[in-house]
């Protein structure tokens, strides 16, 4: 009996150590992206959109901790990511995206679908406006570029609905565009590809996540160069 209680105190010890090195962890990346990103000079575009990106990335991933409870790694009373979402939010919602130089490569903004709209559905949420308000000072920033926005899923359920599903997220997006800032619908492309371009593993639960995103591509237009 003595044997199991010290098995089980050591266990409890080390768990709670994993979880103050793993938290230690996350605030020192989220920290240190959110400090590069404040001192990088406006004129650094590249790099500066670059870090921006990593900011919504970091929110996006404690978004889902929010939402569905954080790993057991970062648990045990030691989770600091409310803190941090707060912070991230804070500068990725007041922050715009820099400009894309005029001939650079297509340039893609993802964004998790989690963040977006409700499992099976194609209608935004509430909560999507702020995430997408975001992209579209990027679009507005940068007239010169096509914009394409491509949908992609998981590969849970039938292949022909997945395609769909991912189509008609696409299509809410451009809507929501054209209507909030009346920009041209032709200025738009979208895509559904379903299962067919996963970014990670769909045999576990985080890739599936990562594999539910929309991507939105910007291609210079040949007509303006």
């Amino acid at each position: 009996m003595l044997h199991a209680v010290a098995a089980s105190a050591v266990v409890l010890m080390v768990s709670v150590g994993v979880s103050a090195w793993s938290n230690s962890r996350l605030v020192a990346r989220v920290a240190n992206d959110l400090e590069v990103y404040t001192h990088i000079p406006t004129a650094r575009a590249d790099a500066k959109r670059e870090r921006f990106e990593a900011l919504r990335r970091h929110s996006a991933e404690l978004a889902r901790y929010a939402s569905n409870g954080e790993p057991t790694g970062l648990g045990w009373g030691l989770y600091r990511g409310k803190r941090l979402q707060v912070a991230l939010e804070r500068v990725t919602a007041t922050s715009h995206s820099p400009s894309i130089p005029a001939h650079s490569p297509p340039f893609a903004v993802t964004i998790d679908n989690f963040l977006l709209f409700d499992s099976g559905k194609t209608t935004l949420k509430p909560g999507a406006e702020p995430r997408l308000k975001g992209v579209l000072d990027l679009i507005r920033a940068n007239p010169d570029k096509r914009i394409l926005i491509a949908g992609h899923t998981d590969n849970t359920g039938p292949s022909v609905a997945n395609q769909k599903l991912s189509e008609a997220r696409a299509q809410a997006i451009r809507d929501w565009f054209v209507n909030t800032a009346s920009l041209p619908v032709t200025r738009f492309a979208i895509q559904g590809y379903g299962y067919t371009r996963p970014i990670a593993s769909n045999e576990n639960r985080q890739g599936r996540e990562m594999n539910r995103r929309v991507e939105i591509t910007f291609i210079p237009d040949s007509g303006t160069q």
